[in-house]
């Protein structure tokens, strides 16, 4: 009668095994979906860092009405190295007659 039996035993094996298997299967998949998250979330974690600090840099860096202001003020720069070239150009002429009236006396 145990003879007759074994059959089904063998085949009570064989499901549990599979059972186990796909139960083994299902876990470890599991573990690397979890692992995957953490792994997803740490990287969530350091771009929150990362956006806060720039938004904290933001605040200090120089708004368009700054630039329009610092772009002024060169540009009056620019005309007063300007005015400074046509000045000193007009030493550099006195400073010519001047050396060429000391030159030609020097000669006598």
């Amino acid at each position: 009668m145990m003879q007759s039996y074994s059959w089904v035993m063998d085949v009570v094996q064989s499901i549990g095994m599979v059972v186990l298997g796909w139960y083994g299967w299902m876990m470890k998949k599991e573990m690397a979906d979890a692992a995957l998250l953490r792994a997803m979330q740490e990287d969530l974690m350091q771009t929150k860092q990362e956006l806060a600090l720039l938004k904290r840099e933001a605040t200090h860096a120089p708004t368009h009405q700054d630039l329009g202001e610092l772009h002024n003020r060169m540009n009056d720069l620019s005309g007063a190295v300007r005015e400074l070239v046509g000045v000193m150009s007009g030493v550099q002429r006195s400073l010519d007659r001047v050396e060429t009236k000391l030159m030609n006396e020097g000669n006598r």
